[in-house]
């Protein structure tokens, strides 16, 4: 939100040190999990602690979530159909990858690979992770359309908040957010396993916009009142949050209406075109004179003869 008021405001070195101070705080973060790295007296730092153990895989909540990623993944390629109780298999098994198993089936479907280091008394019935959670459930189909549905509320908001003045900048605004999940996506591969990969490449789809406010262009024809704009921000601001949220957690039935009343709540706020002015008519065209027409004349009755005096 911060970001989006700095670039409102004209201020872009404010708003490059505010993204400076964000991207060392997420390397901090990342140099402190790792086991005796150079922040290793930190770890044992009562305030730290916790966040020294965000990515530890021994950690029971940590390693569960991945444990739970990495069979997300597994079960979203699997090739071994489900087997029923009642008997037979799932016939469209070859299909899966492409359309899901369905809504609210994660956990019966994650039975086909379930890690026993779980422990059966945690059963998960979500994937801790939204991009995941789609994948399972609606396959690539399903993932293409939640990461469509969440592009178009961030150009919906960047576009009320006034920082997408033409179609160059939607389209930069695109390539910075898929090149952010796509290089947080490979960094977590490279520097952790592939368990981490979607949800890091969700953190990278928001850390990419963040770049983009603050190095987004100066406009000065907005088209909104100001207080709009501001609102919009801020209503921006908490959808990424949510969207941060949700790459680690599950969302909830009140947090899915707050999401659903922002974004309507954001739809609101857009401008809207100006209708069209309607097109002159034509002039009407001159009448010719009317033919005057004989009438004609009928005569009912009946006409007796004329009789002589």
């Amino acid at each position: 939100m911060l970001l989006i008021q700095f670039r409102q405001a004209g201020r872009r070195a404010w708003a490059l040190a505010l993204l400076a101070t964000l991207a060392a705080g997420a390397i901090f973060i990342t140099v402190l999990n790792i086991p005796n790295g150079p922040l290793q007296p930190l770890r044992t730092v009562a305030p730290l602690q916790r966040l020294a153990n965000m990515l530890n895989s021994e950690d029971t909540s940590t390693s569960g979530r991945s444990r739970i990623w990495r069979g997300a993944l597994r079960l979203a390629t699997a090739r071994t159909p489900i087997r029923f109780a009642t008997g037979g298999a799932d016939a469209l098994q070859a299909i899966r990858p492409l359309v899901g198993y369905g809504p609210e089936t994660f956990g019966p479907a994650f039975e086909l690979v379930y890690d026993n280091a779980i422990g059966r008394d945690v059963f998960p019935d979500r994937a801790h992770n939204l991009l995941l959670d789609a994948l399972v459930t609606s396959g690539g189909l399903g993932l293409a359309a939640t990461l469509f549905m969440w592009a178009a509320i961030l150009v919906l908001g960047m576009r009320t908040a006034g920082l997408l003045p033409d179609r160059s900048a939607t389209l930069m605004l695109l390539l910075l957010t898929t090149s952010g999940g796509i290089a947080m996506g490979a960094a977590a591969y490279i520097i952790f396993d592939v368990s981490y990969v979607a949800p890091a490449c969700g953190i990278g789809l928001v850390a990419g916009a963040a770049v983009y406010c603050a190095s987004a262009p100066n406009t000065s024809n907005h088209t909104n009142p100001t207080e709009d704009r501001l609102l919009a921000s801020a209503v921006l601001g908490t959808l990424a949050a949510h969207f941060i949220e949700v790459q680690v957690g599950i969302p909830t039935i009140t947090t899915q209406l707050l999401f659903w009343t922002l974004v309507a709540l954001l739809c609101s706020l857009s401008p809207i075109a100006p209708s069209a002015p309607l097109a002159a008519s034509t002039p009407a065209r001159k009448k010719d004179a009317k033919k005057s027409a004989q009438p004609n004349i009928i005569t009912n009755g009946w006409y007796p003869d004329s009789s002589p005096c």
